[in-house]
């Protein structure tokens, strides 16, 4: 964003002090996004959000969105943890409709086994998560937003709630 004389009309916090935000007078938001063909700028993350698993990038709302499309999933999170081979991992953390049917619903088919039958036949093999954690609820931050930030320190430090998957 540019814009010389009013920038300096914001509030001056530490975010528009910071130099890595204000930089050859413009505001880097941190955003990621990509314009379309009628010119409209579409924002997909934070760049901070970014999962980058073996070089791949893999923007969080993709993989949410496929998430969100399965009966069973009443709200999600898709986070990077870092992994040693690939640098980050996919995760997801899930609020089932039904929190009772998480572990079998048939003879040993769970959830995440059915998460991830639904995911592969959406995206790509790379952005289906190698891990499911089931909660009750998920971090909310003051603005009533889902933590997503939260949920990856907390899956790093250890396990959050019922873990299933790591394959």
């Amino acid at each position: 964003i540019r814009r010389p004389p009013r920038s300096t009309l914001f509030p001056c916090t530490t975010l528009f002090r910071s130099r890595a935000v204000l930089r050859t007078g413009r505001l880097h938001t941190g955003d990621l996004g990509r314009l379309l063909a009628d010119g409209s700028l579409v924002i997909e993350c934070r760049r901070t959000d970014l999962i980058v698993s073996g070089g791949e990038n893999i923007y969080p709302g993709e993989v949410e969105a496929a998430l969100r499309s399965h009966p069973e999933v009443a709200q999600v999170c898709v986070y990077g943890v870092p992994d040693p081979l690939w640098g980050q991992a996919v995760h997801a953390a899930i609020v089932p409709v039904k929190p009772g049917d998480v572990y079998s619903v048939g003879e040993n088919d769970t959830l995440a086994q059915r998460l991830r039958r639904h995911c592969a036949a959406i995206l790509s093999g790379f952005k289906i998560p190698r891990r499911f954690c089931f909660l009750d609820v998920l971090p909310q931050t003051a603005g009533g937003k889902i933590a997503r930030d939260a949920m990856a320190r907390a899956d790093t430090e250890a396990a959050v709630g019922t873990t299933e998957g790591d394959y």
